[in-house]
């Protein structure tokens, strides 16, 4: 049986980190910021992707979820989502909202609902994500936990 969990990753990993997330096109700008924090995925002891949480008050912005290519399409993706999803929840956040031009159905199979991004809470329109990183044209999601 496999053993998922999350574990912190730590400063001096966080070039790794910002190759991978260059590598799959994703937005580095802001996400080595004090109120992000980044998760790997630990599936029997291999380091199979990870994530990173920006702490918006009583809410979370989920970032730049990630799982290594050769752990596609073997359902990580889901158990790691399950397990951000409990953090998130172990942190006392309230509900946890993203932004994607690429995974909108991953999520809503996830439970996460589409909604528009003047709908959610100020604190995480106030975030760079919102204000001026993703595309206008990217979908909202939020869960509400």
């Amino acid at each position: 049986m496999n053993k998922n969990y999350l574990s912190k990753i730590n400063s001096d990993e966080l070039s790794f980190v910002e190759k991978i997330l260059q590598e799959n096109h994703l937005v580095t700008h802001g996400v080595f910021s004090d109120n992000v924090i980044f998760y790997w995925f630990i599936s029997d002891e291999k380091k199979v992707g990870f994530a990173a949480f920006e702490e918006r008050g009583k809410s979370a912005l989920l970032r730049s979820m990630v799982i290594f290519n050769e752990y596609r399409n073997q359902n990580f993706g889901s158990k790691f989502c399950s397990l951000l999803i409990d953090k998130a929840k172990e942190m006392n956040f309230k509900n946890i909202y993203l932004l994607t031009t690429t995974a909108k159905d991953f999520f809503l199979k996830q439970n996460f609902k589409l909604t528009q991004r003047n709908f959610a809470p100020p604190e995480i329109q106030e975030s760079e994500q919102f204000k001026s990183i993703c595309p206008e044209t990217a979908a909202c999601l939020y869960l509400d936990l």
